[in-house]
């Protein structure tokens, strides 16, 4: 269960870079979005709610603040008490500039903050857990390594659609990281509370992998690939995500597989849209 978060945000990710400039981002200061999340196995039971809002921290970074809640009935099993946040420029690759994780989860704690250069090549790690001793980590790499709060930032920045080009970036959790790979499925209408009609959604399959051999995955259950395979191919493909087809982009609904079910999520409410 201590792992719970991590792959609750993981469901989140899909991933597409192109040529998106900062007044095509279809979010702005002052948005806030509430999701719901259920366990479904044999029945469906809520058990979490997610919050995330979005300010203005200067004139060149954006901050978001990510709150993740058990509901009181789950509290008695197991206590959760997150926050994320991270700083990012509003740019087309939506470049991240610090984040932050402070996880409370029964017993097991977590303190994580993590700082990048101008360019968004290096990055440091430190980390304080209650499993292991203090750890810092400094990444040099010829790519962007985004965290899991902005890369949900990115995939809204890009219009994944039946032409898109898809691209492979990589986001960090701790210290591991991640390969994300997604592809649009098809526009299918789905219930969005507050909406007497379902509203179209481009469906987004997205498939995912560890590309460092401390994060072993599988024993979460999500459905990953052993090797990218070429082309338009890409292998199995557990988690679904479903964004409006409007200028904003909302997250309507996502699910992702477990060994015994699955992990849901649904919006619940959204405030503070750029487009309204």
């Amino acid at each position: 269960m201590k792992k719970f978060v991590k792959y609750l945000m993981l469901a989140l990710v899909a991933l597409s870079f192109g040529e998106v400039r900062a007044e095509e981002l279809p979010y702005a200061p002052g948005e806030h979005i509430q999701l719901t999340i259920n366990f479904k196995w044999a029945f469906r039971s809520d058990i979490a709610t997610v919050d995330l809002n979005l300010k203005e921290d200067s004139d060149s970074t954006w901050h978001s603040l990510a709150s993740i809640r058990t509901k009181p009935f789950f509290d008695a099993f197991y206590k959760i008490r997150d926050i994320y946040e991270c700083k990012f420029r509003p740019d087309k690759e939506v470049t991240p500039v610090w984040y932050h994780r402070s996880v409370q989860e029964g017993k097991y704690w977590v303190e994580a903050s993590y700082d990048w250069t101008p360019d968004a090549l290096e990055m440091k790690a430190s980390i304080d857990k209650s499993t292991r001793p203090h750890r810092d980590t400094l990444y040099k790499e010829d790519y962007i390594i985004h965290d899991i709060i902005n890369i949900f930032y990115a995939v809204r920045a890009q219009n994944i659609g039946p032409d898109n080009h898809m691209d492979t970036r990589f986001l960090i959790v701790d210290r591991d990281i991640m390969e994300v790979r997604a592809r649009y499925v098809e526009t299918e209408y789905k219930k969005m509370k507050g909406r007497e009609e379902k509203v179209p959604t481009r469906k987004i399959a997205i498939a995912v992998r560890s590309v460092t051999p401390s994060f072993d995955t599988n024993n979460v259950g999500l459905v990953l690939d052993a090797e990218w395979p070429e082309g338009e191919e890409f292998g199995q493909e557990g988690i679904f995500l479903w964004l409006t087809e409007d200028g904003n982009r909302l997250p309507v609904a996502f699910k992702a597989p477990l060994k015994m079910g699955s992990i849901n999520g649904v919006l619940e409410e959204a405030s503070g849209l750029k487009y309204e």
